[in-house]
Protein backbone atom coordinates (compact mmCIF):
# COMPACT_ATOMS: atom_id res chain seq x y z
CA UNK A 1 0.00 0.00 0.00
CA UNK A 2 1.31 3.50 -0.81
CA UNK A 3 0.84 6.18 0.96
CA UNK A 4 -1.66 8.44 -0.98
CA UNK A 5 -3.65 4.76 -0.28
CA UNK A 6 -3.12 4.98 3.34
CA UNK A 7 -4.41 8.03 3.19
CA UNK A 8 -7.24 7.25 1.31
CA UNK A 9 -8.10 4.64 3.75
CA UNK A 10 -7.66 7.17 6.78
CA UNK A 11 -9.72 9.70 4.95
CA UNK A 12 -12.70 7.10 4.01
CA UNK A 13 -12.17 5.58 8.22
CA UNK A 14 -12.83 9.69 9.53
CA UNK A 15 -15.76 9.98 6.99
CA UNK A 16 -17.47 6.39 8.23
CA UNK A 17 -16.78 7.82 12.00
CA UNK A 18 -18.61 11.22 10.67
CA UNK A 19 -15.69 13.77 10.85
CA UNK A 20 -13.79 15.66 7.79
CA UNK A 21 -10.70 15.28 6.98
CA UNK A 22 -9.50 18.11 4.15
CA UNK A 23 -6.17 17.54 2.04
CA UNK A 24 -4.09 20.13 2.97
CA UNK A 25 -1.67 21.14 -0.05
CA UNK A 26 1.27 23.07 0.85
CA UNK A 27 3.80 24.86 -1.83
CA UNK A 28 5.22 27.51 -3.85
CA UNK A 29 4.85 28.60 -7.66
CA UNK A 30 5.00 31.53 -9.67
CA UNK A 31 1.86 32.85 -11.29
CA UNK A 32 1.82 34.72 -14.80
CA UNK A 33 3.37 37.66 -13.32
CA UNK A 34 6.39 35.97 -12.24
CA UNK A 35 4.70 36.59 -8.79
CA UNK A 36 5.76 33.78 -6.03
CA UNK A 37 2.51 32.38 -4.36
CA UNK A 38 2.74 30.33 -1.37
CA UNK A 39 -0.59 28.04 -0.55
CA UNK A 40 -1.48 25.84 2.26
CA UNK A 41 -2.16 26.12 6.04
CA UNK A 42 0.41 28.36 7.91
CA UNK A 43 2.74 28.63 4.50
CA UNK A 44 3.10 32.55 5.00
CA UNK A 45 7.03 32.21 3.88
CA UNK A 46 10.13 29.93 2.94
CA UNK A 47 11.90 30.43 6.45
CA UNK A 48 8.40 29.64 7.86
CA UNK A 49 7.75 26.17 6.18
CA UNK A 50 11.25 25.28 6.61
CA UNK A 51 10.53 25.19 10.27
CA UNK A 52 6.94 24.50 10.54
CA UNK A 53 4.98 22.64 7.98
CA UNK A 54 1.33 22.35 8.48
CA UNK A 55 0.10 18.73 8.11
CA UNK A 56 -1.37 16.30 5.00
CA UNK A 57 -5.10 16.25 6.21
CA UNK A 58 -6.52 19.10 8.31
CA UNK A 59 -10.33 18.36 10.24
CA UNK A 60 -12.54 18.77 12.43
CA UNK A 61 -13.65 16.29 15.24
CA UNK A 62 -17.11 16.47 16.35
CA UNK A 63 -17.12 15.85 20.01
CA UNK A 64 -20.31 16.09 22.27
CA UNK A 65 -19.37 17.92 25.41
CA UNK A 66 -20.39 15.95 28.27
CA UNK A 67 -22.50 16.98 31.25
CA UNK A 68 -19.43 18.15 32.70
CA UNK A 69 -18.95 19.98 29.90
CA UNK A 70 -21.65 21.94 29.78
CA UNK A 71 -23.59 19.20 26.92
CA UNK A 72 -22.72 20.98 23.95
CA UNK A 73 -20.50 19.99 20.72
CA UNK A 74 -17.20 21.05 20.41
CA UNK A 75 -15.36 20.54 17.10
CA UNK A 76 -11.78 19.85 17.80
CA UNK A 77 -9.29 20.94 15.45
CA UNK A 78 -7.04 18.39 14.25
CA UNK A 79 -4.25 17.60 11.74
CA UNK A 80 -2.57 14.52 10.20
CA UNK A 81 0.51 14.13 8.44
CA UNK A 82 0.08 10.72 6.48
CA UNK A 83 3.40 8.87 6.25
CA UNK A 84 4.22 5.70 4.79
CA UNK A 85 3.47 2.12 6.34
CA UNK A 86 6.33 0.71 4.73
CA UNK A 87 9.26 3.66 5.86
CA UNK A 88 7.64 5.47 9.00
CA UNK A 89 9.46 4.79 12.30
CA UNK A 90 7.79 7.09 14.18
CA UNK A 91 10.33 9.26 14.94
CA UNK A 92 10.77 12.44 12.77
CA UNK A 93 14.54 12.50 11.89
CA UNK A 94 14.79 14.37 8.47
CA UNK A 95 14.21 18.51 8.71
CA UNK A 96 10.53 18.33 6.95
CA UNK A 97 9.50 15.52 9.53
CA UNK A 98 10.75 17.76 12.19
CA UNK A 99 8.86 20.73 10.80
CA UNK A 100 5.95 18.85 11.00
CA UNK A 101 6.61 17.55 14.34
CA UNK A 102 6.74 21.37 15.33
CA UNK A 103 2.83 21.84 14.00
CA UNK A 104 1.39 19.46 15.39
CA UNK A 105 3.20 20.23 18.75
CA UNK A 106 1.28 23.57 17.88
CA UNK A 107 -2.10 22.11 17.55
CA UNK A 108 -1.68 19.88 20.43
CA UNK A 109 -0.24 22.78 22.85
CA UNK A 110 -3.71 24.32 21.85
CA UNK A 111 -6.10 21.48 22.59
CA UNK A 112 -6.12 19.76 19.16
CA UNK A 113 -5.56 16.74 18.06
CA UNK A 114 -2.30 15.61 15.83
CA UNK A 115 0.27 13.47 14.99
CA UNK A 116 1.89 11.05 12.47
CA UNK A 117 -0.42 8.30 11.08
CA UNK A 118 -0.01 5.41 9.04
CA UNK A 119 -3.37 3.76 9.26
CA UNK A 120 -6.88 4.51 10.14
CA UNK A 121 -6.13 2.03 12.99
CA UNK A 122 -3.45 4.31 14.01
CA UNK A 123 -5.78 7.78 13.66
CA UNK A 124 -8.70 5.75 15.55
CA UNK A 125 -5.80 5.34 18.24
CA UNK A 126 -5.24 9.37 18.07
CA UNK A 127 -8.69 10.38 18.76
CA UNK A 128 -9.72 7.67 21.17
CA UNK A 129 -9.59 10.21 24.24
CA UNK A 130 -12.44 12.34 22.52
CA UNK A 131 -14.48 9.16 21.48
Amino acid sequence: MTEQGDQNRVRLWAAEQGFPLWRNNSGALKDQRGQMVRFGLGNDSARLNAVWKSSDLIGILPVTIRPEHVGRLAGIFTAIEMKDAETWRGVAKTDREKAQAQFIGTVQQYGGVGGFVTSPEELERLVAIWR
